[in-house]
């Protein structure tokens, strides 16, 4: 799971993702390893999921895009994604669910 904060955009959405983020990882331990893109690996996962809104979770296996979670949810909600995304072989569009 790749968090994507959205990098010089200041959504104010952000903050409360970070916070969401740490939570996930230990409801879901240990199917997420979590990570933080940097400018350059955010960009190239925007191009490749098809510009998302941000912040934003992208979820993959080795190089295989199974989707994404665009802004901030509820708590059932991920975790009803994530379940679904993490279920997913990636032959999808990559989106996940509908935003």
């Amino acid at each position: 799971m790749v968090f994507l904060p959205g990098h010089g955009k200041g959504n104010g959405e952000t903050a409360d993702v970070a916070v969401i983020l740490p939570e996930l990882v230990r409801a879901l331990h240990p199917r997420l390893k979590p990570a933080v893109a940097g400018v350059a690996a955010e960009r190239a996962l925007l191009a490749r999921t098809g510009m998302m809104s941000l912040p934003a979770l992208v979820f993959l296996r080795g190089d295989t895009l199974l989707g994404s979670i665009p802004r901030v949810r509820d708590w059932s909600d991920y975790l009803q994604r994530i379940a679904e995304i993490l279920a997913s072989d990636g032959t999808s569009d990559g989106k996940g669910s509908p935003s």
